[in-house]
């Protein structure tokens, strides 16, 4: 199994409830179709910022949803309501304790 954690902040003039409405879009629009994808958690930090954790069977199915987003709509006006200066992006495997 394997995780995509992506950090991330929002543009200035991007608001909380229009990021999450965002979100919702996206996942009804893109992610729930994705081969692969096991859970996606959005979470919110003191400081403004913002996480996603996306939980794949795979790391060829995590890279088949990525090229697959290139384009996609729903993937378009969610990255376009990033500060995508500031946006990171890690890749684990899970290791099962």
């Amino acid at each position: 199994m394997y995780l995509e954690i992506i950090n991330i902040n929002l543009k200035s003039e991007v608001s909380a409830e229009d990021f999450i409405e965002g979100n919702r879009n996206f996942e009804a629009n893109f992610m729930k179709a994705q081969p692969g994808l096991r859970s996606r958690k959005l979470g919110k930090a003191s400081d403004g910022s913002w996480v996603v954790v996306n939980e794949w069977e795979s790391e060829s199915a995590a890279q088949a949803s990525s090229a697959a987003g290139r384009g996609n709509p729903a993937a378009g006006a969610l990255m376009g309501m990033l500060d995508t200066s500031k946006m990171t992006m890690q890749h684990l495997e899970i290791i099962p304790l």
